[in-house]
C-alpha cells in the first residue's frame, strides 16, 4: 500500500517531479514527516510504501528509495528494487548504521547511503539532497569483515582543497567523523587520541569554519560536499 505525502497523480509523477520512496510503516515514516519532506522539498514527490514488493511493479520510477532498516529480508528487498530500478539511489534508514556492514551492504554499486534517523534533522535534510542531486553519501569507506579498514577516514577530494585552508590534516580527519554524528569517545578511539585532544580539535574546528556547535559544522561539511558534487557534474556535462 503506497500513502502519497502530496495530491499528485502517478501519471504526473513519473512526468514531472523527482520521486522518492519511503519503504516502511507508518510509525516509521509517519503523516508529519511526509507533509515535512514535501514542504521541505518543493518539487519532490514522497510516497510512503509499506511492502517494497508494491515498487516492483514497474508503476513508479522512483529516483530515490529509502528504506527502514526494520524491512524484512532488507539485503533481499534492496537487491530486487536494484535490478528494477537500476538508476535509483538507496539508502537505509537507521539508527544503528553497523547494519550496512553487518548485511554487507557495501558490495552494492552505487553504494547504500545511511540515512541516521537520530542525528539532528539538518544533516538528514542534507543526504538527501545530495541523494536528489544524483550522488551517494557514504561517510566512511564500509568495509567487510575480511576488508582492512583505514586508521582514519580521508576527507573526500570535492571539499579536501577548501578545508585544507582552513584547518590542519589532523582537524581535517575529525570532521567526516563529527558530521556522521559520532561522539567525541568513538572519535578519539577511530583516531587513536585522547578525548580531550579530540575537543581541542573540534573546538579549533567550530572557531574556523565560524560555527557555534557540531550541527553547524556538519551542515559545513555537508553543503561542500553538495557544491563539489555540483561542480563535478558540471564539469562532466560541459
Amino acid at each position: 500500500m503506497r500513502q502519497s505525502g502530496l495530491a499528485v497523480s502517478t501519471a504526473t509523477v513519473a512526468a514531472r517531479q523527482p520521486h522518492v520512496a519511503l519503504i516502511g510503516t507508518s510509525l516509521q515514516f509517519s503523516d508529519q514527516i511526509l507533509r515535512f519532506l514535501g514542504q521541505e522539498f518543493e518539487g519532490v514527490h514522497f510516497d510512503r510504501i509499506g511492502d517494497p514488493r508494491d515498487l516492483l511493479d514497474g508503476e513508479v520510477r522512483s529516483d530515490v528509495v529509502v528504506l527502514h532498516e526494520a524491512v524484512p529480508s532488507l539485503d533481499t528487498r534492496i537487491s530486487e528494487i536494484r535490478a528494477t530500478l537500476p538508476s535509483a539511489l538507496i539508502a537505509v534508514a537507521c539508527n544503528d548504521c553497523t547494519i550496512l556492514q553487518r548485511l554487507n551492504l557495501s558490495r552494492f554499486s552505487p553504494p547504500i547511503s545511511p540515512l541516521q534517523m537520530n542525528a539532528q534533522i539538518d544533516i538528514w535534510l542534507a543526504v538527501l539532497r545530495l541523494l536528489l542531486s544524483g550522488h551517494v553519501w557514504v561517510p566512511v569507506a564500509i568495509a567487510t569483515e575480511d576488508e582492512p579498514r583505514a586508521a582514519a577516514p580521508a576527507l573526500p577530494q570535492a571539499i579536501e582543497s577548501r578545508a585544507a585552508s582552513l584547518l590542519t590534516r589532523r582537524e581535517m580527519e575529525v570532521l567526516p567523523l563529527l558530521a556522521q554524528g559520532k561522539q567525541n569517545k568513538v572519535i578519539a578511539a577511530e583516531l587513536d587520541l585522547s578525548e580531550h585532544t579530540v575537543k581541542l580539535h573540534i573546538h579549533n574546528i567550530f572557531a574556523k569554519l565560524g560555527v557555534s556547535n557540531r550541527t553547524g559544522a556538519a551542515n559545513w561539511y555537508l553543503s561542500q560536499l553538495e557544491d563539489g558534487a555540483d561542480v563535478a557534474s558540471s564539469a562532466a556535462t560541459g
